[in-house]
């Protein structure tokens, strides 16, 4: 039992990676362990003074029952009607949908749902302390911010272009307003700079064409800009009420401005020189030249940031040493593993493979980036393990990418660690409940960075829980759990399970940072044939009775 506390104290604990995935029945490190029961919350009715101390604002979200839905946030409570049958919290703030159309913030916009996306946000600051977004969404038929109706011309391919900046197959708008005379055919959406977007002839700032003395200004890399006199460098801002040149630094006139050009993030040329921007703000540094001679522009090999020119390697604007220059490569996509005749390197740190011929990738050397696994010849070098020699189909199935190289070489700690249960057929209740052949299961998801092998690393365990009435337990809204007899929250049994309601979810203790060990909780208004109940859960979990007089008050917000 202590064990089990510990895990379920790691699962709440501060920082930890969210979990990405449901479990599949090939689960390798799935393991059943302990039998835990069903207990009852703990009744106290000193919980009513310590809720009633404070004013409390609702949950932001949406309250499903079974006749009626409610949406509520901060010290606003709306009760709907919407088609219960097909009604469905999204995964957007704010947002849900029924068959006859979007619910945003409780308000109902009846329209077909068919291509439903939210493309942006407007940022609002009413005042210091509140801050609030407005969503900039569409179907294929409408777009509109929040519940209001924009114009746009083609709503179906409606799209983000960066934080401020969207596009349908027509024109560009700045937020909901189009910026005339853009072509988006060649916008550049992948270099837009906060409120600042570029197509093959003009920049644009907060919608409108950006002039630098006189000149239209055209973007050549993520930082460069330039116009027919002008080379700049974006040097970031924050202030919206700034002028547009005021984001910008120009550079000195060492630049061949009509055959300037972009290389790849970091680099740039032009017909005397190679340049590189490391992308940092403020711009320390304005001579970006590398110390490439002219002679040798047109034999330079780009490496993301490192680059060659057949003679010397160069990590940025600095010559680098310890590699054959002639045959060096990276592993594609990881800059940081690298290669030549002579070895295959985490930068200069050189791998401990036994090398009989010139690493050469996709050949005789391959990375497999899902388990952080490198294979040279018949070898196979992972950070923790290093296997001297594969057979022909160990090599085959590593190459494939799915095996982890501790899989086909576990240590005796791994063959002990991995009693694997058989999660075929299991029955997905929520999340961390499953049935299977008339037993319940709670699964309790533990995950730790593991600093040997600088990577995440995780376990399952499957708990069987005693005390549901199994054949009747089911999932019911609001993140609960209900069999024919009793409603829990988890593996905590609430009350008596005949019509029950949820009428108001409240904040509770929050989390600090760090590792703050107290778990955060929400406290649940709750109704059910025997009358109301506040309750206090994600911790120890408490419970009272109220009065209507007290269920008044909080619904009143008094």
């Amino acid at each position: 039992m202590n064990r089990l506390l510990l895990l379920t104290l790691l699962l709440v604990a501060c920082k930890q990676k969210p979990i990405e995935q449901l479990p599949t029945t090939d689960e390798k490190e799935a393991v059943v362990q302990d039998t835990i029961a069903i207990s009852d919350i703990h009744r106290t009715d000193s919980l009513w003074s310590s809720f009633e101390e404070y004013k409390r604002p609702y949950v932001e979200g949406y309250i499903i029952n079974r006749d009626y839905a409610i949406y509520q946030e901060k010290d606003t409570r709306k009760i709907i009607k919407p088609d219960m049958a097909s009604f469905v919290p999204l995964n957007v703030s704010g947002f849900a949908k029924d068959k006859n159309g979007i619910y945003y913030q409780g308000d109902f916009i009846k329209i077909d749902t068919t291509g439903f996306r939210v493309v942006g946000v407007i940022s609002h600051y009413d005042k210091q302390s509140d801050y609030w977004e407005e969503p900039i969404w569409r179907t294929y038929k409408k777009a509109f911010r929040g519940t209001k109706p924009i114009n746009i011309s083609d709503p179906a391919t409606f799209e983000t272009v960066s934080i401020c900046y969207f596009k349908d197959k027509n024109y560009l708008y700045y937020y909901d307003q189009k910026v005339e005379g853009a072509d988006v055919a060649t916008l550049q959406k992948n270099l837009a700079n906060g409120e600042f977007v570029s197509d093959k002839l003009n920049t644009y700032y907060q919608g409108k064409p950006f002039i630098y003395k006189g000149e239209r200004v055209q973007q050549v890399s993520n930082n460069i800009y330039k116009t027919t006199t002008h080379v700049l460098r974006y040097n970031g801002g924050y202030d919206k009420e700034e002028k547009a040149e005021d984001y910008f630094v120009k550079l000195p006139d060492y630049f061949d401005i009509p055959t300037l050009r972009r290389l790849n993030d970091f680099y740039l040329i032009d017909k005397n020189h190679l340049y590189y921007d490391e992308n940092t703000y403020p711009l320390e540094d304005k001579d970006l030249r590398v110390p490439i001679q002219k002679e040798n522009l047109s034999k330079i090999k780009l490496f993301e940031v490192l680059v060659t020119d057949g003679n010397k390697l160069y990590e940025g604007r600095e010559p680098i040493s310890g590699y054959d220059v002639a045959t060096f490569g990276i592993v594609p996509g990881h800059y940081y593993y690298q290669y030549d005749k002579n070895g295959v390197y985490n930068w200069r740190k050189k791998l401990p493979f036994h090398y009989t011929n010139r690493p050469e990738y996709g050949k005789n050397f391959f990375y497999m980036h899902n388990q952080s696994l490198f294979i040279y010849e018949d070898q196979a070098y992972d950070d923790s393990l290093y296997v001297p020699h594969l057979n022909p189909q160990q090599l085959a199935l590593l190459k494939e990418g799915n095996t982890p190289l501790r899989e086909l070489f576990p240590s005796q700690d791994d063959n002990q660690k991995n009693k694997e249960i058989d999660t075929t057929g299991f029955e997905e209740l929520t999340y961390s409940f499953w049935r299977h052949n008339g037993q319940i299961y709670h699964l309790i998801y533990k995950e730790w960075y593991d600093n040997d092998q600088h990577d995440w690393k995780s376990e399952r365990q499957y708990v069987v829980v005693k005390g549901y009435d199994n054949a009747s337990l089911k999932a019911v809204p609001n993140g609960f759990l209900a069999d024919k007899n009793e409603w829990y929250d988890g593996t905590t049994r609430l009350f008596q399970n005949k019509d029950v309601e949820l009428l108001a979810i409240y904040e509770g203790y929050e989390k600090g940072c760090g590792m703050d060990p107290t778990p955060a909780t929400n406290f649940y208004l709750f109704k059910n044939a025997q009358g109301y109940f506040l309750a206090e859960l994600g911790g120890k979990g408490l419970m009272c009775p109220l009065t209507d007089e007290q269920v008044s008050k909080l619904l009143n917000q008094q």
